[in-house]
């Protein structure tokens, strides 16, 4: 996958030293054919081509150069450079029919505020005078300087707001919070801005790249020292929110108040197992019995001893003992359902007594701490917000001038690109004038010798 990157570093070290040529070009070729194993094939096929045919261009072999530059697709980030190129070469070959066909294809496909488009309006002219159609080229003249103007009026458009630096807030707005430093990447992609068409080439620049990574930085500074500030705003708030409350607490005496209903309920719920340890004192169940039940019981002592004295078989004696024992065993039953089902009902009252003691002793606990926390931090909070605020401002200076340095460098950018159009719109004038003045002669020395003749 890098095999092309490094035949490509290595194709342009070539172009700075004094290699032969062939073998520049046979390090672009064997770069072009390891393009097939990278992410994106097409695109570095274009920029090789490019830098191939500019190299070529400008060592004067045009015909180096067509072929590279012919090779670069219409559609891609390298199309209007490669098209400029292109013409440029074959007007050095003295192809000027052939050149206008690239710029032509430029200048109708491309936008004007494309810095590629503007050098094609001063161009295609020179190159139709050349052609000797200079009714034509007097024609292309005033459209370019037509277009200088708009384009012109454009640029100060965006240099009014370009000036200001309100690009940057946005730029800053979309870049990751967390993510900062010299090794992490910066977004550059600006998608609503009305001036991303000047941005985009100003921002492809390392030194702008690395000089809004450092403005990036000091935003992510001020950020977390906002953010500190806030959070001790936030820790202020909870303090006096801790001391009403401990304070509410304190003047309700809710503690207290607790403690001696707990109290309370110990001394009834120790009163509560004494009646039920005396209910089930008796396994045969009668501390269970209700009160028909206990009347039969003493009425069934009673029968027994009357029976003994009249019954001398003890026929009655039997029956009766019957229907005791019958009562008898249906209170002892009761008596171990009744007793699983109290004794589960006091282990879950016995549970809930120990588990409200253990609240009632950290209620008691954190009544006691409270006052820690909230005691004793004003003097803490005091400093470390002038602390923060002290280097905010510091920062905010350092950020400003920081600020005032990458809008400066669009600032330069624009005012390049201002100048470059004025010259240009100059010789477009200069030009038309010229051309003007020449047809207006040759007609008016055709018009004397017509007179003469």
């Amino acid at each position: 996958m890098w095999a092309a990157y490094a035949f490509l570093n290595l194709a342009v070290s070539y172009t700075e030293r004094d290699v032969h040529i062939n073998q520049v070009d046979a390090v672009f070729e064997k770069a072009k054919m390891l393009t097939k194993y990278t992410q994106h094939p097409e695109s570095l096929e274009d920029k090789i081509n490019l830098m191939a045919g500019q190299f070529f261009f400008a060592t004067g072999r045009g015909r180096s150069a067509i072929k590279h530059l012919k090779e670069v697709s219409l559609d891609g980030a390298f199309t209007s450079k490669a098209l400029l190129t292109y013409g440029w070469a074959l007007t050095e070959q003295w192809q000027y029919h052939d050149a206008l066909q690239p710029w032509y294809m430029l200048k109708t496909n491309h936008s004007p505020l494309n810095q590629d488009v503007q050098e094609t309006l001063i161009a295609i002219p020179h190159l139709l005078e050349k052609l000797n159609a200079k009714v034509m080229a007097l024609g292309a003249f005033d459209y370019a300087g037509e277009q200088y103007e708009m384009i012109y009026k454009q640029l100060e458009e965006s240099a009014k707001r370009l000036n200001t630096g309100e690009f940057i807030e946005p730029l800053l707005a979309q870049q990751i919070p967390d993510k900062w430093g010299a090794f992490a990447a910066i977004d550059l992609s600006l998608p609503n801005h009305p001036d991303r068409i000047y941005l985009k080439d100003v921002m492809s620049k390392s030194y702008f790249q690395g000089e809004l990574k450092n403005l990036r930085d000091l935003h992510v500074m001020r950020s977390q020292l906002n953010s500190g500030i806030e959070q001790l705003a936030a820790f202020e708030k909870v303090q006096i929110t801790r001391r009403d409350e401990y304070q509410q607490v304190k003047n309700d005496k809710r503690i207290n108040l607790t403690s001696r209903q707990l109290l309370k309920l110990n001394k009834r719920y120790k009163t509560l197992r004494a009646t039920v340890d005396k209910a089930f004192k008796n396994p045969s169940g009668v501390g269970l019995a209700s009160e028909f039940e206990k009347n039969q019981l003493a009425s069934f002592k009673q029968l027994n001893t009357d029976f003994k004295a009249l019954d001398e078989n003890g026929h009655y004696l039997q029956r009766l003992r019957r229907v005791e024992g019958v009562l008898k065993w249906a209170l002892s039953q009761r008596y171990y359902e009744r007793k699983k089902e109290v004794s589960k009902n006091l282990a879950i009252l016995d549970g809930k007594i120990k588990q409200t003691r253990r609240q009632l002793k950290a209620a008691k606990l954190a009544f006691r701490s409270t006052p820690k926390s909230f005691n004793g931090f004003d003097k803490k909070v005091a400093r470390l917000r002038t602390k923060y605020q002290q280097q905010l401002k510091r920062l905010d200076i350092v950020y400003q001038k920081q600020r005032e340095k990458v809008g400066g460098i669009v600032k330069l950018d624009i005012k390049k690109r201002q100048k470059v159009v004025m010259d240009y719109q100059l010789q477009a004038r200069l030009a038309a004038a010229r051309l003007f003045d020449e047809t207006s002669n040759k007609h008016r020395v055709v018009a004397g010798a017509e007179v003469r003749q």
